[in-house]
């Protein structure tokens, strides 16, 4: 969203109540949150970033990623998107962040287990041509979150698992039907410096969490990194300090919350962590799902941290705070909606 928290743009996968793919640009106004339009870009998009510039919205999407010229959207004139970085090495592309120069451009390609990185500088330069790939950090199978250190010196990513022949063994069972067991899914801590000039040995350190990992969330002040484990129904704290010191007790509490987590956010200055139970694997029989609210304070310590959970719909996916931390969005994948969540006055259930 943008630094105002006027205008939030929403990832559109194309399923659903809406075939398109595309962004939603919504306005918060009067207490109000409103369509203002629909921008339809190519492939899938199933995460977007805005530069610091706020000129540039960046969406990941299958093969591509798309680059959307934020002042057209806002004025609603001529043709938003400004191009396309093409890579059919990179199928699948799942989530992207860039650095906060907006000179390098990082994104999750689960078609190729790597994350690839690219000169966003030159991209926009050249037209964004996909010579402005530096090339790809090898991370593990179906990598996804991106998340900066708050001094930007690491990178933070979660894959769902290691490949065969990483020496992991097999301890998490199959989610699906015809599906095989694999090994526990990671963290993987990556140079984020090297990885702009060396992306291929920028890989630091890869920690076990639980099965299936998928998101990532800081807390306010770095010192802590919570990811969600969906086949393990879990979220997982990690002491930061200790990810690379002492990686066997850098894991800080495992907080079990709802069934399948996938978004995470932290809300009341970092007092609180909100996760979104997607139940994704419920097929046609889900329905209202809902998220967990943790106590922040109470997750090292060893003491119950659940202080209940909130209504949601069917899949609820992404969750995001607003730059003042007083509002969550959440995105419903199945119910093709948004939610606004006063942060301040959650409405938790016991």
């Amino acid at each position: 969203m943008s630094k105002d928290g006027c205008h939030i743009f929403v990832g559109v996968m194309g399923q659903g109540i809406r075939t398109s793919s595309g962004v939603a640009l919504l306005r918060r106004a009067g207490g109000r949150v409103k369509l203002e339009k629909f921008f339809e870009v190519e492939g899938r998009a199933t995460n977007i970033v805005l530069t610091h510039d706020e000129q540039l919205l960046i969406v990941a999407g299958g093969e591509d990623v798309a680059f959307l010229n934020v002042e057209r959207m806002l004025a609603h004139k001529g043709d938003a998107v400004a191009g396309y970085l093409k890579d059919s090495d990179a199928a699948g592309s799942i989530n992207v962040n860039v650095t906060r120069d907006d000179r390098f451009l990082f994104v999750s390609d689960e078609g190729s287990a790597s994350v690839r990185v690219i000169d966003l500088e030159k991209a926009r330069n050249q037209k964004f041509s996909s010579s402005a790939v530096i090339g790809r950090i090898p991370v593990g199978i179906a990598p996804i979150a991106l998340v900066f250190s708050p001094d930007e010196k690491l990178l933070y990513n979660t894959v769902e698992a290691m490949p065969r022949n990483s020496g992991w063994k097999d301890e998490c069972p199959a989610e699906m039907a015809g599906g095989s067991a694999h090994s526990a899914g990671a963290v993987v801590v990556i140079d984020a410096d090297k990885a702009k000039t060396d992306p291929a040995h920028s890989v630091l350190k890869r920690l076990a969490a639980g099965c299936n990992t998928v998101r990532l969330t800081l807390a306010p002040g770095g010192d802590l990194l919570y990811a969600t484990a969906r086949s393990s129904n879990a979220m997982l704290a990690f002491n930061t300090a200790k990810m690379l010191s002492d990686p066997a007790n850098a894991l800080a509490a495992v907080v079990p919350v709802g069934k399948a987590p996938v978004g995470i956010a932290v809300a009341d200055d970092g007092r609180k962590i909100v996760v979104a139970n997607s139940n994704r694997f419920a097929g046609p029989n889900g329905g209202h799902e809902t998220l967990t609210v943790v106590d922040a304070t109470k997750i090292s310590n060893g003491q119950p941290a659940v202080l209940g959970t909130i209504p949601a719909q069917s899949f609820p996916r992404e969750l995001a705070s607003s730059p003042d931390g007083r509002t969550i969005y959440l995105s419903n994948f199945n119910s093709g909606s948004v939610e606004v969540i006063d942060a301040e006055h959650m409405p938790v259930r016991k």
